[in-house]
């Protein structure tokens, strides 16, 4: 039986983790849903991802951007990560997504407001590709 590539979904908002795992699923990957930072970690402890799925402005505790942020660079700091990360938000500003580029290097950045499914597949596809050469 081939392999399916897991990717890890860290999404806060119910409705967004339907769409995402629907699309995820069809593109024939295993899926592992988090709904937050603290969920997301304790799910990274037990398992690694070909790729994560990552809401920015994850909302943890008072604080919006710390969840997302800190989940960018708990995987980071895993040594020997190759777990290609999407960014996700639909209230992100420019600075964060910016430091989330530098400082993480992340692969892409989703905007919700403007999201097209044909649009994201592709990106699915053309990551998959780039870690299958």
């Amino acid at each position: 039986m081939k392999h399916k590539p897991e990717v890890l979904i860290v999404e806060d908002t119910k409705h967004w983790q339907e769409i995402f795992v629907e699309i995820m699923i069809s593109q024939g990957f295993q899926v592992e849903i988090a709904s937050s930072y603290l969920d997301a970690k304790q799910v990274l402890q037990r398992n690694s991802f070909e790729m994560a799925i990552i809401d920015i402005r994850l909302s943890e505790g008072d604080s919006f951007n710390i969840g997302g942020m800190k989940l960018l660079e708990d995987i980071r700091n895993v040594p020997g990560n190759t777990t290609n990360v999407v960014i996700v938000s639909g209230y992100a500003t420019v600075e964060l997504v910016r430091d989330a580029f530098k400082k993480f290097n992340v692969v892409d950045f989703i905007e919700k407001n403007t999201f097209e499914e044909v649009q994201f597949v592709e990106l699915i596809r053309d990551i998959q590709k780039l870690r299958n050469n």
